[in-house]
């Protein structure tokens, strides 16, 4: 008994530190933005009304970044929405949405960002050449392309989910007194119209941050301001200053996701194990198979035919192997420490009471937070540290930034696993680690398969937040292609594009096939397929 007693208390302790650490890993950046504030000069100090100075220009900028985000999210949403409306309502439908999305999922919005930009430039440069166009593509216009095909399997898949979370039963009844066309547009889609609304609030927050893609086509945003901001050498607080209407804006958009999302949460709650067949026009259902087939294939083949010969790839890899080696190692180490907090993170985000409120306000905002504001937080918290630690800040940056995705996944699939079965190991099992390793963790498995695929492929495409605590001599790939990219697209971007899509797109085929396996191997799990 007492043995059992220390086991559980150990247990209870290693968990309690654990979360401790993860709460750490995402509230010291937050705290770290709000130092420099501290150390402003008196506000009789000449410098002091330079720190605290908004213009015009930076005014309009935001208007302007807001309002490309807000349509880069509703146009990706639309078209996504489209997209996975049609093809799921046909067998073969849902077996190309299986095949082409998970490899396209795990690619981050960063690196297909990439990929579309290097893309249209080589498109453009081949334009040129034949003298049908006479400048480079740059504008608005393109950079909000390149971010709405950055984004558009994110939409789809969303989409997806959220018409599989339907609840069956209403809409067999609809098919008694309506035609299923009318049946689908009038119940399935409002009925899945909270989790499209969630979809199109994160995919608004991630473009608002974004500078990558933007920057590449010339075209300035907010998001860039704090970077050049900090960059510049003023005081930090100009940079937290500059960032606060931005941060408002994404306080304001986040409650309106959480709020989304807890309908989003309420349907997933009608579990289902079977859906009506709804079979849709072939020929419509052709048409967005080819679309989805072509977007999957146009980057590769745009990328392989300008990095041609292929000799080209082993040159780019040779060329960048201190980039390729300090990538791996980021993105490894964020990877498992991700995956690590994000089971103790989700767990605790399970719970209710203020404390779990406040875990959500906290892994939320660390979410949608702007990298540059995550990278200065971090410099202001480990930047004293010394050269030791000076190296280890990438590997924080990314845990930072990708840990509340993988606390989000780790939340989802206990919501979708029979809590019947943890209990009963937590029961019979001969200590909480026991029942842990034994019954929690294989039922789990593939949202740890998915945790640890995304938040490593995450890593490798991050680069607002590293750019600025990298310490000399340690970039990454992403920097060095982002640097390439400014001077247009060539062989080496290609090759080096194609370096860090190909990984993803082998993770993604790899999770399709784990998950599909873990699938079959657990009938005892509840929800949708």
């Amino acid at each position: 008994m007492k043995a059992g007693l220390q086991t559980t208390w150990l247990d209870h302790a290693l968990r309690n530190v654990l979360l401790l650490m993860a709460v750490a890993t995402i509230t010291l950046p937050i705290i770290g933005m709000v130092l420099p504030l501290l150390s402003i000069p008196l506000l009789s100090d000449v410098g002091t009304a330079h720190i605290f100075s908004f213009s015009a220009r930076q005014l309009k900028l935001l208007a302007s970044s807001v309002l490309f985000s807000a349509l880069v999210a509703v146009c990706t949403s639309v078209i996504g929405t489209l997209l996975a409306a049609i093809l799921i309502r046909s067998k073969s439908g849902k077996k190309i949405l299986a095949i082409i999305l998970p490899p396209l999922i795990i690619i981050p919005p960063a690196i297909a960002g990439i990929n579309w930009t290097a893309t249209i430039l080589s498109v453009g440069q081949w334009l040129n050449a034949y003298s049908l166009i006479d400048v480079q593509p740059g504008g608005w216009f393109i950079a909000g392309l390149a971010e709405v095909l950055s984004f558009l399997p994110v939409a789809v898949a969303v989409a997806w989910a959220g018409f599989a979370m339907l609840d069956v039963r209403l809409l067999e009844a609809g098919l008694i007194y309506r035609p299923e066309a009318a049946v689908f547009a009038g119940i399935a889609v409002r009925l899945a119209l909270p989790v499209v609304l969630c979809a199109t609030g994160v995919m608004f927050l991630l473009s608002l941050s974004d500078y990558c893609v933007p920057s590449l086509f010339s075209v300035n945003v907010y998001a860039l301001e704090i970077f050049s901001t900090y960059s510049i050498g003023r005081h930090p607080a100009a940079a937290v200053y500059t960032a606060a209407p931005l941060v408002l804006i994404i306080a304001a958009a986040l409650t309106a996701v959480l709020r989304a999302g807890r309908h989003a949460q309420a349907m997933a709650a009608s579990r289902n194990t079977s859906a009506p067949s709804l079979e849709f026009a072939t020929r419509l259902n052709s048409t967005a198979a080819i679309v989805l087939i072509v977007y999957f294939l146009l980057p590769l083949t745009v990328m392989a035919a300008t990095a041609a010969p292929f000799s080209s790839l082993a040159d780019a890899a040779s060329g960048a192997r201190s980039e390729v080696s300090v990538t791996i190692a980021v993105a490894l180490s964020a990877a498992v420490l991700c995956v690590v907090f994000g089971l103790v993170l989700g767990q605790a985000l399970d719970n209710k009471g203020p404390v779990c409120t406040l875990l959500w306000v906290l892994t939320s905002l660390a979410f949608a937070l702007p990298a540059p504001l995550v990278g200065i937080g971090i410099l202001q918290i480990g930047g004293p540290g010394g050269a030791w630690l000076e190296e280890l800040l990438p590997v924080w940056a990314c845990t930072a930034r990708f840990l509340p995705i993988a606390a989000f996944v780790s939340f989802a699939m206990r919501l979708r696993t029979d809590k019947g079965l943890i209990e009963a190991g937590r029961v019979f099992a001969r200590s909480r680690f026991h029942a842990l390793v034994s019954v929690a963790l294989p039922l789990m498995l593939p949202g740890l398969v998915i945790s640890a695929t995304a938040c490593f492929t995450f890593s490798t495409g991050e680069l607002g937040a590293t750019l600025l605590v990298a310490a000399p001599g340690h970039a990454t790939l992403m920097m060095r292609l982002y640097n390439l990219l400014h001077y247009g697209a060539s062989r080496n971007v290609a090759a080096l594009c194609l370096l860090l899509a190909l990984p993803a797109l082998v993770a993604g085929l790899l999770l399709s096939v784990i998950l599909h396996r873990a699938t079959a191997k657990n009938p005892l799990e509840h929800g949708n397929a």
